[in-house]
């Protein structure tokens, strides 16, 4: 893939995920992708494939990250621990994905295809899914999996509020680091 589509498709998820697939047009996209954007591929294949490239992409991204910390991990606690920070990393690095799942779960691009079952949850796969031989098996995975990625799209969609009210969000350290602490105290209690 070019420069161009990558920039392309870089600029189509940040608008996918602020104003949602039924508010972005391809106009908005070529705007925002800047000079030769009007040769990309990807653009003149459509909004809906644009779209689907987007997701995909993002998809495999997550799914390549939480597939190399299930790999280091040890199949317990520890590597639990492992496959959190990676999937709370790669949604502090990408919340462009979070934020199309979000607005899809408000009735966004319903004129597509359900995607649900061809782009579940990566976390879902790799924690509720996989052996983990040294967790309890009474331990409800798939619960817990959708605990942490709720808890962690709403601190990347709402932020987390500090002792004064005021949200703080995936920007501030302090508080990315607190809400990365919370989230392990969660999963530990849980275990």
């Amino acid at each position: 893939m070019g420069e161009v589509d990558e920039r392309v498709l870089a600029m189509a998820a940040r608008l996918f995920g602020r104003l949602g697939y039924d508010a972005t047009t391809l106009e908005m996209v070529r705007g925002a992708a800047g000079a030769g954007a009007e040769d990309s591929v990807l653009l003149k294949s459509g909004k809906d494939e644009l779209y689907l490239a987007v997701l995909r992409g993002l998809y495999e991204m997550e799914s390549e990250s939480l597939e190399a910390a299930y790999r280091e991990g040890d199949g317990g606690i520890a590597g639990l621990h492992g496959l959190v920070d990676a999937f709370f990393d790669f949604v502090i690095d990408h919340p462009e994905f979070a934020a199309m799942w979000w607005q899809r779960g408000l009735k966004d691009a319903s004129d597509l295809p359900p995607l649900e079952q061809d782009y579940p949850p990566p976390l879902l796969t790799y924690l509720a899914e996989r052996p983990w031989p040294g967790l309890p098996g009474t331990l409800d995975r798939h619960f817990l999996s959708w605990i942490i990625v709720w808890t962690v799209s709403g601190f990347i969609h709402s932020g987390y509020p500090d002792e004064t009210g005021r949200r703080r969000h995936a920007d501030h350290r302090p508080t990315v680091a607190l809400v990365r602490a919370r989230l392990h105290d969660l999963v530990t209690r849980a275990v």
